[in-house]
């Protein structure tokens, strides 16, 4: 059997269509190991949130530095990355930056049923002119936690 295999190996080798099974069969291997890790849609749901935003006129762009305090929202995760989206009137929505603060959110998130409320403060950056959220505080809403003692 062994021999079968590496005979028609040596064989199909020399020719294109051979090769071209091989590649088309690691692209489609690729596509789907990407789609399922979230790499080839990492940034979808962010560009339609950001779009949408951007047609209510609310503000989406913030200054290198600019310290928010005291938003009140729920974390989704899109792709690999996590958002924070305001639950008030503004619905801003930040794309977080990794650090000790978010991988405990993401894995209270990830371990929780439904979605929690949260507050949180950090500070604004820039790359390439978009804004990313780095978390220093985080906190569990109120009403989030009474919520939990009554179920």
């Amino acid at each position: 059997m062994v021999f079968r295999i590496r005979k028609a190996v040596e064989q199909g080798s020399k020719s294109t269509p051979f090769w071209m099974v091989i590649i088309l069969s690691v692209v489609v291997a690729l596509v789907n190991l990407g789609s399922s890790r979230g790499w080839l849609h990492s940034s979808e749901g962010w560009a339609q949130e950001k779009q949408s935003l951007e047609e209510s006129g609310e503000k989406t762009h913030f200054r290198e530095g600019t310290e928010l305090v005291d938003l009140v929202g729920k974390f989704r995760v899109v792709g690999d990355r996590v958002h924070f989206i305001e639950t008030s009137s503004s619905r801003r929505s930040f794309r977080c930056l990794e650090n000790l603060a978010l991988q405990r959110v993401y894995q209270s998130i990830r371990d929780e049923d439904r979605e929690k409320s949260w507050i949180i403060q950090g500070k604004v950056t820039e790359y390439l002119n978009e804004n990313f959220f780095i978390i220093s505080r985080v906190v569990r809403s109120p009403e989030s936690t009474s919520a939990d003692n009554n179920r």
